[in-house]
């Protein structure tokens, strides 16, 4: 007896012969033998003996996701602790950063030697402007609403591409660099009568991450 319902899986319906269409191109074969690497990978990464995968790239990029919202929730929460402002929270995550690099690039045999200071030495401006403007942003917005406007980075790179990296936009871009900014207009200011200046700051972290 053939059996029906949501309970079976890809795999048992794929190798039912006969019985509704041929599913077999969605059904995963990979062995086991791949999965036992992708664990060796994420065990072996602190010993730097890991071998780069996308999976293992999708991971990261999760928990970098989860890293970063935990930071901002963070933010907001300590700006509004007393005798703490933004200032000081910009020095220790700075302090706790240069820590952790320093001791990831030691345990690796790894350089922090800058070859290029001029252009290193600008992009840490850029970026520590950019971070000062988002961790102000975040003490006086909401969380949603700094995190909406920061994230205009990748939007900012698209409109500045063309004259700063002299790379081709298309039509089709600029259309939706249009919209997507019809879309900032509502957030910065929702009744279109007024700015709110806080949201402004947001805005220029997004700006100033873009040119980092």
């Amino acid at each position: 007896m053939v059996k029906r319902g949501l309970g079976r899986g890809l795999a048992e319906i794929a190798a039912t012969d006969g019985i509704g269409p041929d599913l077999s191109s969605f059904v995963a074969t990979e062995s086991s033998a791949e999965s036992a690497k992708d664990a060796a990978n994420l065990a072996n990464f602190a010993t730097g003996n890991a071998t780069d995968t996308p999976r293992i790239a999708v991971l990261w990029m999760i928990f970098g996701s989860l890293s970063f919202g935990t930071m901002n929730a963070l933010v907001k929460y300590t700006s509004s602790l007393e005798g703490v402002d933004v200032w000081m929270i910009i020095l220790v995550r700075s302090a706790v950063i240069a820590f952790a690099v320093a001791a990831f690039a030691a345990s690796r045999g790894i350089t922090l030697r800058v070859n290029n200071r001029k252009t290193m030495f600008l992009r840490c401006t850029v970026g520590l402007i950019a971070m000062i403007l988002y961790f102000t942003a975040l003490s006086r917005i909401s969380i949603g609403q700094a995190v909406s406007l920061q994230y205009t980075g990748p939007l900012f790179v698209a409109l500045l591409s063309g004259r700063v990296i002299h790379e081709e936009v298309s039509k089709g871009v600029v259309g939706l660099l249009i919209s997507a900014f019809a879309g900032i207009v509502l957030i910065v200011s929702p009744d279109l009568s007024s700015i709110e200046p806080d949201a402004m700051l947001a805005l220029g972290s997004g700006f100033f991450a873009a040119m980092a």
